[in-house]
């Protein structure tokens, strides 16, 4: 084992899903070197972790769009001389880009489209966590993963910085983080009971941060415009980077099933998640704290993927006052 490549899939959540393998690899091959590919948007989850030597990009919707950049992206990686690539991204033009770069194993899941350009495949149930998922492409190593916790990595100048940031708050008991977006508007939970719940945390005596990006700030606008007690909006106004270490920072974070729910878990920040649509045994957080989840059972199947539904029964049926509940009991308030 000396040159091993692993092709990432394009989602927050999913990358840190597979934060565990870089440890294993690492302590069963000291010596080898690994290489990580990833989206560009998403290379700062891993710019600080201590088991990847060298992290490349590639967007395809975007930098490597073109034929001509794709080329360059093969006469590149051709380069680098890996000697193992393993696809955790299911794209059939990453697993052809691979082929083009010469490299001799290359391992994937066992679908059709990918069959001829694969050396070895692997067939895993789609009923394991996602984690589980992603960690079974690697079984062909034959290595123990004993840490299946996902991991971030804070540096020095970031605690710095969220440490200076948050003195501003000090004379507050503690911090929350509440996050109202999400990929698909189904799994979010509705915005006023963000609002119940923020002031709830409020009057407690802590400060509430809603966080998102740039796109996400009108929910954040229309929260921080319902409550009695003004929360700090951080929508569009950080890194991901520095919302890690943020979090890192924060008592409790509370959101629906997101990529940032898997960032605070992997900083090791308690967290309660909302599930509604989604399967908690599927995509649940997996990380270095206790998670809770919150969901219902309903008569509807899971996951669900019924984009049509005008309802958000399940995502309803939790209310502030059972979340509310449940962070009494993480931040001991009486």
């Amino acid at each position: 084992m000396k040159r091993i490549l692993i092709v990432e899939v394009n989602w927050l959540g999913d990358v840190l899903l597979t934060t565990p393998i870089f440890k294993a690899i690492k302590k069963a091959y000291p010596n080898s070197y690994l290489g990580v590919c990833v989206a560009g948007n998403l290379s700062g989850l891993l710019e600080d972790n201590p088991y990847v030597d060298e992290i490349i990009e590639f967007d395809e919707r975007t930098t490597h769009r073109s034929l001509f950049k794709k080329i360059g992206f093969v006469v590149n990686l051709r380069r680098k001389k890996f000697d193992k690539v393993f696809l955790v991204h299911r794209s059939w033009t990453r697993a052809f880009i691979c082929k083009l770069s010469g490299i001799k194993e290359s391992i994937g899941y066992k679908r059709r489209k990918t069959k001829f350009l694969l050396t070895q495949e692997v067939e895993v149930s789609s009923h394991l966590h996602r984690m589980d998922r992603y960690l079974a492409l690697f079984s062909l190593l034959n290595i123990n993963i004993e840490d299946k916790n996902t991991q971030f990595f804070v540096n020095s100048e970031l605690v710095r910085w969220a440490d200076d940031f948050l003195l501003q708050f000090s004379a507050y008991k503690g911090f929350i983080g509440l996050h109202p977006g999400a990929n698909w508007d189904l799994k979010k939970w509705p915005l006023d009971y963000f609002v119940q719940l923020g002031d709830e945390f409020m009057k407690e005596g802590f400060m509430v941060f809603i966080s998102g990006t740039a796109k996400e700030l009108a929910l954040a606008d229309n929260i921080y415009q319902k409550m009695k007690h003004k929360p700090y909006v951080l929508s569009g106004k950080t890194s991901l980077k520095q919302m890690a270490a943020l979090l890192n920072r924060f008592n409790l974070f509370v959101s629906a099933d997101t990529g940032v729910m898997h960032l605070a878990a992997a900083v090791g920040c308690r967290t309660i998640s909302i599930f509604g649509p989604t399967s908690w045994g599927l995509t649940g957080p997996r990380g270095l704290n206790q998670h809770d989840v919150l969901f219902k059972d309903i008569s509807c199947q899971r996951p669900c993927y019924n984009l049509k539904c005008q309802d958000n029964f399940c995502m309803r049926q939790i209310t502030p006052f059972e979340v509310f509940n449940k962070a009494k009991n993480i931040l001991g308030i009486k």
